[in-house]
Protein backbone atom coordinates (compact mmCIF):
# COMPACT_ATOMS: atom_id res chain seq x y z
CA UNK A 1 0.00 0.00 0.00
CA UNK A 2 1.40 3.64 -1.07
CA UNK A 3 0.71 6.76 1.12
CA UNK A 4 1.64 9.64 -0.74
CA UNK A 5 2.56 12.06 2.03
CA UNK A 6 2.95 15.52 -0.09
CA UNK A 7 1.59 15.67 -3.31
CA UNK A 8 0.89 13.06 -5.73
CA UNK A 9 2.63 14.48 -8.78
CA UNK A 10 1.43 11.58 -11.08
CA UNK A 11 -2.44 12.16 -10.73
CA UNK A 12 -2.09 16.14 -10.48
CA UNK A 13 -0.17 15.93 -13.97
CA UNK A 14 -3.66 15.25 -16.20
CA UNK A 15 -5.65 17.87 -15.03
CA UNK A 16 -3.25 20.00 -15.45
CA UNK A 17 -2.69 19.10 -18.47
CA UNK A 18 -6.07 19.48 -19.46
CA UNK A 19 -6.20 22.73 -17.57
CA UNK A 20 -3.78 24.21 -19.61
CA UNK A 21 -5.10 22.91 -22.43
CA UNK A 22 -8.57 24.71 -21.66
CA UNK A 23 -7.48 28.34 -20.61
CA UNK A 24 -5.01 28.35 -23.78
CA UNK A 25 -8.46 27.43 -26.24
CA UNK A 26 -10.07 30.17 -24.38
CA UNK A 27 -8.31 32.70 -24.38
CA UNK A 28 -7.68 32.50 -28.53
CA UNK A 29 -11.47 31.51 -29.05
CA UNK A 30 -12.82 34.37 -27.43
CA UNK A 31 -9.74 37.10 -27.42
CA UNK A 32 -10.00 36.45 -31.44
CA UNK A 33 -13.93 37.07 -30.92
CA UNK A 34 -13.45 40.17 -29.32
CA UNK A 35 -10.89 41.37 -32.16
CA UNK A 36 -12.98 40.57 -35.28
CA UNK A 37 -16.17 42.18 -33.66
CA UNK A 38 -14.37 45.35 -32.92
CA UNK A 39 -12.97 45.13 -36.89
CA UNK A 40 -16.32 44.15 -38.33
CA UNK A 41 -17.96 47.61 -36.89
CA UNK A 42 -14.68 49.14 -38.10
CA UNK A 43 -15.62 47.62 -41.53
CA UNK A 44 -18.90 48.59 -41.86
CA UNK A 45 -18.52 51.83 -40.31
CA UNK A 46 -21.22 51.05 -37.12
CA UNK A 47 -18.16 52.44 -35.17
CA UNK A 48 -18.83 56.05 -36.59
CA UNK A 49 -22.39 56.00 -35.41
CA UNK A 50 -21.45 54.42 -31.73
CA UNK A 51 -18.94 57.06 -31.27
CA UNK A 52 -21.44 59.73 -31.40
CA UNK A 53 -23.53 58.54 -27.99
CA UNK A 54 -21.37 56.61 -26.38
CA UNK A 55 -17.57 57.06 -24.97
CA UNK A 56 -14.67 55.17 -26.31
CA UNK A 57 -13.70 53.49 -23.25
CA UNK A 58 -16.85 52.50 -22.59
CA UNK A 59 -17.22 50.70 -26.37
CA UNK A 60 -13.80 49.07 -25.64
CA UNK A 61 -13.90 47.99 -22.18
CA UNK A 62 -17.97 46.97 -22.85
CA UNK A 63 -16.92 44.87 -25.48
CA UNK A 64 -14.36 42.90 -23.73
CA UNK A 65 -15.85 42.53 -20.69
CA UNK A 66 -18.98 41.04 -22.80
CA UNK A 67 -16.46 38.95 -24.70
CA UNK A 68 -14.62 37.61 -20.73
CA UNK A 69 -18.54 36.87 -19.58
CA UNK A 70 -19.62 34.90 -22.82
CA UNK A 71 -16.67 32.68 -22.35
CA UNK A 72 -17.07 32.00 -18.18
CA UNK A 73 -20.86 31.39 -19.00
CA UNK A 74 -20.07 29.03 -21.72
CA UNK A 75 -17.17 27.46 -19.76
CA UNK A 76 -18.97 27.07 -16.82
CA UNK A 77 -22.07 25.54 -18.27
CA UNK A 78 -19.88 23.27 -20.42
CA UNK A 79 -17.80 21.89 -17.41
CA UNK A 80 -20.88 21.68 -15.12
CA UNK A 81 -22.33 19.54 -17.83
CA UNK A 82 -19.45 16.83 -18.07
CA UNK A 83 -18.65 16.72 -14.34
CA UNK A 84 -21.95 16.06 -13.59
CA UNK A 85 -22.42 13.50 -16.41
CA UNK A 86 -19.60 11.83 -15.10
CA UNK A 87 -20.29 11.91 -11.63
CA UNK A 88 -24.24 10.32 -12.18
CA UNK A 89 -22.08 7.53 -14.84
CA UNK A 90 -19.16 7.18 -12.96
CA UNK A 91 -19.77 3.53 -11.71
CA UNK A 92 -20.17 2.67 -15.27
CA UNK A 93 -17.21 4.70 -16.06
CA UNK A 94 -15.72 2.28 -13.70
CA UNK A 95 -13.72 5.81 -12.20
CA UNK A 96 -11.40 5.57 -14.94
CA UNK A 97 -11.68 9.88 -14.95
CA UNK A 98 -11.23 10.37 -11.18
CA UNK A 99 -7.72 11.64 -11.93
CA UNK A 100 -8.85 14.40 -13.89
CA UNK A 101 -11.86 15.46 -11.86
CA UNK A 102 -10.91 14.86 -8.82
CA UNK A 103 -9.43 18.61 -8.59
CA UNK A 104 -8.41 19.82 -4.94
CA UNK A 105 -10.39 22.84 -4.45
CA UNK A 106 -7.34 25.44 -3.48
CA UNK A 107 -6.26 24.20 -7.14
CA UNK A 108 -9.77 25.19 -8.50
CA UNK A 109 -9.99 28.42 -7.02
CA UNK A 110 -6.51 29.58 -8.44
CA UNK A 111 -7.08 28.63 -11.60
CA UNK A 112 -10.49 30.41 -11.92
CA UNK A 113 -8.63 33.31 -10.20
CA UNK A 114 -5.82 33.25 -12.53
CA UNK A 115 -7.74 31.96 -15.32
CA UNK A 116 -9.84 35.03 -15.21
CA UNK A 117 -7.01 37.22 -15.10
CA UNK A 118 -5.07 35.96 -18.18
CA UNK A 119 -8.16 35.98 -20.11
CA UNK A 120 -8.80 39.55 -19.31
CA UNK A 121 -5.15 40.42 -20.21
CA UNK A 122 -5.17 38.93 -23.49
CA UNK A 123 -8.31 39.95 -24.71
CA UNK A 124 -7.69 43.68 -23.81
CA UNK A 125 -4.58 42.91 -26.31
CA UNK A 126 -7.04 41.28 -29.15
CA UNK A 127 -9.62 43.97 -28.53
CA UNK A 128 -6.83 46.98 -28.86
CA UNK A 129 -5.29 44.72 -32.15
CA UNK A 130 -8.99 44.51 -33.68
CA UNK A 131 -8.76 48.36 -34.03
CA UNK A 132 -5.69 48.75 -35.75
CA UNK A 133 -7.08 47.27 -38.86
CA UNK A 134 -10.07 48.09 -41.38
CA UNK A 135 -10.45 44.54 -42.87
CA UNK A 136 -11.66 41.52 -41.26
CA UNK A 137 -8.79 39.49 -43.01
CA UNK A 138 -6.37 41.64 -41.52
CA UNK A 139 -6.70 40.63 -38.26
CA UNK A 140 -3.82 37.73 -37.98
CA UNK A 141 -1.23 40.35 -39.19
CA UNK A 142 -1.98 42.51 -36.13
CA UNK A 143 -2.72 39.73 -33.96
CA UNK A 144 -0.11 37.53 -34.98
CA UNK A 145 2.25 38.56 -32.55
CA UNK A 146 0.17 38.29 -29.43
CA UNK A 147 -1.11 34.59 -31.00
CA UNK A 148 3.02 33.44 -30.90
CA UNK A 149 3.20 34.96 -27.46
CA UNK A 150 0.76 32.76 -26.22
CA UNK A 151 1.89 29.51 -28.20
CA UNK A 152 5.33 30.08 -27.04
CA UNK A 153 4.02 30.15 -23.30
CA UNK A 154 1.61 27.49 -23.99
CA UNK A 155 4.64 24.86 -25.01
CA UNK A 156 6.82 25.96 -22.35
CA UNK A 157 4.00 25.52 -19.53
CA UNK A 158 3.29 21.61 -20.77
CA UNK A 159 6.82 21.10 -21.22
CA UNK A 160 7.48 22.27 -17.51
CA UNK A 161 5.07 20.12 -16.10
CA UNK A 162 7.71 17.85 -14.95
CA UNK A 163 9.53 20.34 -13.51
CA UNK A 164 7.35 22.87 -11.90
CA UNK A 165 9.74 24.03 -9.43
CA UNK A 166 12.14 24.71 -11.42
CA UNK A 167 13.62 28.23 -12.39
CA UNK A 168 11.75 28.37 -15.69
CA UNK A 169 8.61 27.53 -14.21
CA UNK A 170 8.74 29.80 -11.45
CA UNK A 171 10.00 32.86 -13.43
CA UNK A 172 6.99 32.01 -15.15
CA UNK A 173 4.45 32.17 -12.82
CA UNK A 174 5.27 35.79 -11.96
CA UNK A 175 4.94 37.07 -15.79
CA UNK A 176 1.63 38.23 -16.72
CA UNK A 177 1.54 36.56 -19.96
CA UNK A 178 2.08 33.59 -18.29
CA UNK A 179 0.93 33.54 -14.95
CA UNK A 180 -2.22 32.41 -15.74
CA UNK A 181 -1.34 28.45 -16.03
CA UNK A 182 2.22 28.44 -14.48
CA UNK A 183 1.11 29.44 -11.15
CA UNK A 184 -2.08 27.30 -10.60
CA UNK A 185 0.23 24.12 -11.90
CA UNK A 186 2.58 25.10 -9.38
CA UNK A 187 -0.01 25.28 -6.69
CA UNK A 188 -1.17 21.50 -7.84
CA UNK A 189 1.90 19.64 -8.34
CA UNK A 190 4.75 22.12 -7.03
CA UNK A 191 6.08 23.88 -3.82
CA UNK A 192 5.11 27.23 -3.66
CA UNK A 193 4.17 29.76 -0.64
CA UNK A 194 1.57 32.06 0.06
CA UNK A 195 3.41 34.74 -0.81
CA UNK A 196 4.42 33.82 -4.11
CA UNK A 197 0.43 33.35 -5.23
CA UNK A 198 -0.25 36.48 -3.51
CA UNK A 199 2.49 38.91 -5.27
CA UNK A 200 2.05 37.28 -8.57
CA UNK A 201 -2.13 38.30 -8.84
CA UNK A 202 -1.18 41.20 -7.72
CA UNK A 203 1.35 41.68 -10.98
CA UNK A 204 -1.19 40.36 -13.20
CA UNK A 205 -4.44 42.35 -12.38
CA UNK A 206 -2.07 45.34 -11.81
CA UNK A 207 -1.18 44.36 -15.41
CA UNK A 208 -4.64 43.93 -16.38
CA UNK A 209 -5.90 47.41 -15.42
CA UNK A 210 -2.17 48.89 -17.53
CA UNK A 211 -3.63 46.77 -20.18
CA UNK A 212 -7.14 47.59 -20.27
CA UNK A 213 -5.59 51.86 -20.17
CA UNK A 214 -3.38 50.80 -22.74
CA UNK A 215 -6.09 49.21 -25.06
CA UNK A 216 -8.30 52.33 -24.45
CA UNK A 217 -6.45 54.86 -25.61
CA UNK A 218 -5.17 52.46 -28.86
CA UNK A 219 -8.66 51.73 -29.83
CA UNK A 220 -9.99 55.88 -29.15
CA UNK A 221 -6.97 56.48 -31.54
CA UNK A 222 -7.31 54.18 -34.12
CA UNK A 223 -11.13 53.20 -34.23
CA UNK A 224 -11.69 55.74 -37.06
CA UNK A 225 -8.70 55.61 -38.59
CA UNK A 226 -9.18 53.38 -42.17
CA UNK A 227 -6.81 51.71 -44.76
CA UNK A 228 -3.64 50.20 -44.49
CA UNK A 229 -3.19 48.11 -40.88
CA UNK A 230 -1.94 50.67 -38.42
CA UNK A 231 1.68 48.90 -36.93
CA UNK A 232 1.20 48.64 -32.87
CA UNK A 233 4.48 50.64 -32.61
CA UNK A 234 3.13 53.72 -34.67
CA UNK A 235 0.27 53.35 -32.27
CA UNK A 236 1.91 53.45 -28.80
CA UNK A 237 4.32 55.68 -30.68
CA UNK A 238 1.67 58.25 -31.39
CA UNK A 239 0.19 57.80 -27.83
CA UNK A 240 3.55 59.33 -26.41
CA UNK A 241 3.46 62.45 -28.90
CA UNK A 242 0.26 63.13 -27.54
CA UNK A 243 1.14 62.85 -23.88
Amino acid sequence: ETTVLGKDMMSNYWYCYALIIIVFMVIILYGVMVATSVTQEKSNRTIELLVTSADTNSLFFGKVLAGTSAALLQVGIIFAVILGSYKINRDSWGGLFDKIFNIPSDVLITFAFFGLGGLLFYVFIYGAMGALVSKTEDINKSAGSVQFVIMIVYFIGLSQLNNVDGILMKVLSFLPISSYSAMFARVAMGDVATWEVVISAIILYISVIGMGVLGGKIFRNSTLRYGNPIKLSGAVKELRHKK
